[in-house]
């Protein structure tokens, strides 16, 4: 009997669960609360210097983008 191996699979799956797919994206830790009529989001992104975040909503999604 003949077993195909994929030596990439497992750095295949690894991948997808650290960085995520196009359909299913990786989670991005964060705590959020309402403070009176403020919303305050704090996001754990390391290596990211938080002067280059812009942390601003639209109407296409709730995502912070970098600057």
């Amino acid at each position: 009997m003949l077993v195909r191996t994929d030596p990439f699979r497992e750095l295949d799956r690894l991948t997808q669960q650290v960085l995520g797919t196009v359909a299913r994206p990786a989670g991005m830790p964060m705590d959020a609360w309402r403070e009176n009529d403020t919303f305050v989001i704090e996001l754990d992104l390391p290596g990211v210097d938080p002067g280059s975040v812009d942390p601003s909503l639209s109407a296409w999604g709730d995502a912070p983008t970098g600057a």
